[in-house]
């Protein structure tokens, strides 16, 4: 999607996913949060205001280099055509003074930061209009929540069997987000837990209609209940218990059997 995008646009869908922060925040974000946070905190890119700041910007967030990168190419170029006085240095901004303008030289809004991003999306789905298989949605707080996930993801991977440090990884995660209820971070590790087990029961439904792919027809009466000698032969003493939808599935594949001999 980013390879349709303006500078501008890159950078913003880049730090949404990098930095897990609001889309408000980002475009609040001004020279003096981007030059503080990188010169008084090790390991911060930028701080930024949050809700409870009270306009204060105190909040640190991280993008990787290759992101600042296109941070300093936005203010070095693309920027300078909304600014009133054409400046194209960063230590020629006052602290005050926001990073993304429009083009009439005022800081981005969220309203015209979506217009642009609904024409991105049509531009980026029109390119892979021929991938197979359902694309989501897309739209910017969707990238917050994939941060979140992945975040949450890499502390159950650390700790699978340490509850204690797992809990307060999991605070971290929720400080770091913002989040002011602890059930938010909860119904994400909820959320991958309940994925895993889906994705586990999908591998192996997946294998054992690979291992009795030459007998679908056994194997649909097997999943039907019609022969209980076919459902021995054809699936053995370790039978899965198919929902309706694996029983649709395996109607749909064995309908097709006569196109695949």
């Amino acid at each position: 999607m980013s390879d349709h995008a303006t500078l501008c646009d890159k950078f913003i869908i880049r730090i949404l996913l990098e930095s897990g922060a609001r889309l408000n925040e980002i475009l609040g974000l001004t020279a003096g949060g981007y030059r503080h946070g990188r010169s008084l905190h090790v390991g911060v890119s930028a701080l930024v205001r949050t809700k409870g700041s009270f306009g204060r910007e105190t909040k640190p967030i991280h993008f990787e280099a290759e992101t600042e990168d296109l941070l300093q190419r936005y203010i070095r170029t693309d920027r300078v055509a909304g600014d009133p006085e054409h400046r194209s240095r960063l230590e020629d901004l006052q602290d005050a003074e926001p990073l993304f303008l429009s083009r009439r030289g005022r800081q981005l809004s969220d309203t015209a930061l979506r217009a642009r991003w609904a024409s991105l999306r049509i531009r980026a789905e029109r390119h892979i209009r021929r991938t197979p298989g359902p694309r989501p949605h897309l739209h910017p707080h969707l990238i917050r929540h994939a941060h979140a996930t992945m975040r949450v993801q890499v502390v159950l991977e650390e700790y699978p069997h340490d509850g204690e440090r797992q809990r307060a990884a999991i605070d971290a995660v929720q400080i770091a987000m913002g989040w002011t209820s602890s059930q938010t971070a909860k119904r994400y590790v909820h959320a991958i837990s309940h994925a895993e087990a889906y994705e586990l029961v999908q591998r192996r439904f997946v294998d054992r209609l690979t291992k009795h792919a030459r007998d679908l027809p056994t194997l649909a009466a097997a999943v039907g209940g019609h022969s209980e000698a076919a459902d021995e032969r054809s699936v053995g003493s370790d039978a899965l218990d198919f929902v309706d939808e694996a029983k649709a599935t395996i109607a749909w594949i064995t309908s097709l059997r006569g196109a695949i001999s």
